[in-house]
């Protein structure tokens, strides 16, 4: 008999948002990880839920996600996606435990990854209500700015238990979070895969994450730039163009600016490997 889980209901404050959107746009660094893990866990304790961490050495079990959940409401095309992507997620293997670090830096980093993966694995051990998809935006940024800042550091330092356990948590993260919500489980799983270096993956994923997306919702255009991207870094001008075209007939208006401008920089680079 699975146990129910408690419930509890957060509740987002003016100054929250006000700094959820200041990290969001605001540039990366490792220490928009601190602040994004302190926002989670002052929105955690406006739901009465106040997590404490014991920083000694771990032994305990981790268990590995390698299979995405296909749900039974997924189109066929949804579904044969999940289930490529169940054969192309290369995820390194779960430490046992984590060993004990000792100088003050990697102490630090081996704690701040425990604290993201914890908070990435909130909702399996409560249901969270009130504002919880703006908890989930900010699970969010955390997964993106750990992809970004702490994933890399935890692999210069040589903190490489911490960095592949926490890998396998936002896995399991985008799993459980998102699975339901094809645009950003694809968008976040393209980043993760990416950063694994599996990078015609990575752009499957970006791909499916823009077609899952509508013309009227606010990542659009968002999904939409990081498509092309892939495809001029790739080479691949005639996508990218035809994709520039498509943004230029379906955007808001308020984003047409930013469209036109891709579908100019698209004729640039048309332009430039015509001439060379």
């Amino acid at each position: 008999m699975t146990k129910e889980k408690h419930q509890i209901e957060v509740r987002a404050s003016r100054s929250a948002l006000k700094l959820y959107q200041s990290l969001l746009m605001g540039e990366w660094k490792l220490d928009t990880v601190r602040q994004t893990v302190a926002l989670l866990l002052a929105l955690l304790r406006s739901g009465g839920v106040s997590l404490s961490f014991r920083w000694e050495t771990r032994s305990k079990q981790h268990r590995k996600i390698k299979k995405v959940p296909v749900p039974d409401f997924a189109s066929d095309g949804f579904r044969e996606r999940l289930e490529e992507l169940n054969e192309q997620a290369d995820l390194p293997d779960v430490p046992q435990s984590l060993p004990s670090r000792r100088t003050t830096e990697n102490i630090e980093l081996a704690q701040l990854s425990t604290m993201c993966g914890a908070l990435l694995d909130v909702q399996t051990i409560v249901d969270v209500r009130g504002d919880d998809g703006f908890l989930k935006d900010v699970q969010s940024l955390l997964v993106a700015t750990c992809i970004h800042e702490l994933l890399p550091e935890l692999q210069a330092k040589g903190l490489h238990d911490e960095h592949d356990l926490l890998v396998n948590l936002i896995a399991r993260h985008l799993v459980i979070v998102w699975r339901n919500e094809p645009g950003q489980f694809f968008f976040l799983q393209g980043s993760l895969l990416e950063y694994l270096g599996n990078r015609d993956h990575a752009g499957a994923a970006l791909e499916a994450a823009f077609r899952a997306t509508p013309p009227d919702a606010h990542e659009y255009l968002t999904r939409a730039q990081a498509v092309w991207s892939y495809f001029i870094e790739e080479g691949r001008l005639g996508d990218a163009e035809e994709l520039a075209l498509r943004l230029v007939r379906s955007v808001r208006e308020d984003d047409l600016a930013e469209a036109t401008g891709l579908l100019r920089d698209t004729y640039g680079y048309v332009h430039r490997q015509a001439s060379g």
